[in-house]
């Protein structure tokens, strides 16, 4: 038994040296930094970067990079840079941003540019610079505008001089007072999360507005200056916070809604970003990381920069990209790129990077790439030309509209910075397959620089949606397919290829009404021609510019008595003789010779014509108006207006509207 018990504790010991072994060696791993076994390049204005004084670095929400430089917004694609001058840009003041330069991206493809009490913003989509900038902010509010923060989702959030939070959706929230000037913004998803000058930091209900908790990072108030606050993926806020004298950086827990002080310096520090594992700091004198899991800090002596140590002093500013690239820029030697994948096999030898590249980048690596619609090719014309717009529009194009079967090129670009000859895409047309496939099925073809090329040919007239898909590599393709990786950015447009205007059966059908309703108003106008000539002829009865004084006097004295009468029911030829003191036969021929026209087509003209004026003033009925007219019975005025003009009383009095206004 002795022996089996000794054999026991030797197991046991052996397996706690080796436990200690393996925690050492997982120390001594951490102990290095990721970034020192990283190769970087250089990125600088002879590749085509705006200008070498790099202030600020981003990634738009398309994952174009954003380069703010002392002159120019350098927006980077993985294929070429675009960059637009910040001279005589206008900009709006913002009283309340006392720091230096910091630039967000907004859900409405904006990239703002905050720098000492100004703010500018660019319209990505086509390179302008918003020249009312207060017409954006009085969408959200009427109040003066003090400050301007962009939280992670893309929401515009404003203060105002009223002390209030405002959200581009309307959320209010009173700022608390009394504990300095509101520095950052940081949200979640039920939460937001206020750091003052003070630094102090209040966690805000998102729905009600209300104050939860409120906590201090520092009571000493040595470090009141500008504050730079990221989120890592540990649940932790890192906090950079400027003095006087000196800066720190602090760690707030948001579970336990508690702060450490991680270090402290007597420089300034610049920036802060972070991947899965460290957070990266950089200033004037020193590059510092953090190890996320056990906040452990320390300075990274050196970097390698294709295949030679430098010191990674005189960093302005660092960002960790989507695919967890590693951007540094510098005071005046442009940017540093390098990525996970470019790690060295031999440090201590220099060599090129092109040949390093393709020794010995890692393609296990998997990350999400953001392909983006780059170039359009219709008909072997540049679209962006024919269209007056630009290659960088494109990426944010999401329909085009094709007149006539033309054939159809699109050029898709991988972003695929760090690999981009490794490329692998997958294609689908919704409208004709529901399946992936390769991209040679649609007529697609990579180049050698990780562009895909599809060439869809003539498209049939209709609708159709192209997605494009696209992956760092092979395995990370095939992991995607058997469903290990399921998180991918799809590139989309939609295409509309339209018919020619004569092809349209709805066209055929319209003009066919045009013909006919063109047909009825020929109809109608030779119809109305009738009245036209009606209504001159009885006009023609009571002109008499061109009488002879006796006659003129005789006309008018005529249809004075009509007029007196008309009131009158059988009033007649022989009692208008009788007025005129004529005989019957004296008066038909005295109207005869004058106007050619009957007495009782005189009197029948004079009443049909009141009873006109009486329809058009639409206070009476037909009844009374019959009536006021002096005729015997509403039907015989009717009959009389069916005989003259084919058509009722209220039918001839619309006829004669509708000519009139034509």
């Amino acid at each position: 038994m002795l022996p089996l018990k000794k054999n026991k504790i030797m197991n046991v010991f052996l397996k706690y040296i080796i436990t200690l072994i393996a925690l050492f060696l997982s120390i001594a791993a951490k102990a290095s930094s990721k970034i020192e076994q990283m190769v970087f390049e250089r990125v600088d204005s002879t590749l085509g970067l705006g200008d070498n004084r790099v202030y600020h670095i981003l990634q738009t929400r398309n994952g174009n990079m954003a380069i703010t430089t002392h002159n120019n917004i350098c927006l980077y694609n993985g294929q070429s840079f675009f960059n637009v001058s910040l001279k005589n840009i206008p900009s709006s003041k913002l009283r309340n941003y006392k720091g230096a330069y910091h630039s967000y991206t907004d859900n409405h493809n904006k990239l703002w540019i905050k720098d000492y009490q100004q703010v500018k913003c660019l319209d990505l989509p086509t390179l302008l610079f918003v020249t009312n900038i207060d017409s954006i902010f009085r969408q959200i509010t009427q109040d003066k505008v003090t400050d301007l923060f962009v939280g992670e989702s893309g929401t515009i959030w404003l203060t105002t001089d009223k002390g209030l939070l405002i959200s581009e959706y309307g959320t209010k929230i009173k700022i608390p007072i009394g504990i300095g000037e509101l520095q950052d913004l940081l949200e979640d998803k039920d939460h937001i999360f206020l750091f003052f000058s003070s630094t102090y930091v209040c966690k805000i209900d998102r729905k009600s507005g209300k104050t939860i908790q409120t906590s201090k990072a520092d009571n000493s108030n040595k470090y009141p200056n500008t504050s730079l606050v990221i989120k890592a993926h540990n649940e932790r806020f890192y906090q950079l916070r400027n003095g006087y004298k000196g800066a720190a950086c602090f760690c707030f827990n948001t579970k336990t809604n508690q702060w450490t002080t991680l270090f402290e310096t007597d420089y300034t520090l610049h920036t802060i970003s972070s991947d899965q594992d460290y957070a990266y700091i950089t200033s004037r004198e020193d590059l510092w990381q953090i190890d996320l899991q056990n906040n452990i800090t320390s300075k990274i002596e050196c970097i390698n920069l294709n295949g030679t140590k430098i010191l990674p002093n005189r960093m302005n500013t660092i960002y960790v990209d989507k695919q967890n690239g590693i951007w540094l820029g510098s005071y005046s030697n442009g940017l540093l790129y390098s990525h996970p994948s470019h790690t060295s096999i031999d440090s201590d030898s220099a060599i090129q990077l092109d040949e390093y590249a393709n020794a010995t980048k890692k393609e296990h690596l998997c990350y999400k790439l953001m392909p983006l619609l780059y170039d359009i090719n219709i008909d072997g014309q540049d679209y962006c030309q024919e269209s007056q717009g630009n290659a960088y529009s494109n990426m944010y194009r999401k329909d085009l509209h094709i007149y006539k079967q033309k054939n159809i090129t699109l050029t898709f670009i991988s972003q695929n910075i760090p690999q981009p000859k490794k490329t692998k895409y997958l294609v689908r047309i919704k409208e004709l397959e529901n399946d992936w496939d390769i991209p040679s099925v649609y007529g697609g073809q990579t180049d050698n620089s990780g562009n895909l090329h599809l060439n869809l040919g003539v498209l049939k007239y209709g609708e159709y949606t192209i997605e494009v898909a696209a992956f760092p590599s092979q395995k990370c393709l095939s992991n995607w397919i058997i469903g290990k990786n399921t998180d991918i950015h799809i590139a989309r447009i939609h295409i509309h290829v339209e018919k020619p205007w004569w092809t349209y059966s709805t066209l055929h059908f319209i003009i066919g009404i045009i013909l006919v309703h063109l047909l009825l108003a020929i109809v109608f106008y030779f119809s109305t021609k009738k009245y036209h000539a009606i209504v001159s002829d009885t006009n023609k009865t009571f002109q008499t510019e061109t009488l002879s004084a006796t006659d003129k006097e005789f006309m008018n004295k005529a249809e004075a008595f009509v007029k007196n009468n008309l009131t009158t029911k059988g009033y007649s030829v022989e009692q208008l003789a009788a007025d005129l003191c004529m005989e019957r036969t004296g008066l038909y021929k005295k109207l005869g010779s004058i106007a050619n026209i009957t007495p009782s087509t005189f009197i029948k003209n004079i009443r049909m014509a009141r009873a006109i004026e009486l329809l058009k003033e639409g206070k009476y009925s037909v009844n009374e108006i019959s009536e006021l007219c002096g005729f015997s019975s509403s039907s015989y005025m009717s009959r009389c207006f069916q005989n003259e003009y084919s058509c009722t009383p209220l039918e001839y009095i619309k006829k004669v509207d509708t000519t009139v206004k034509t």
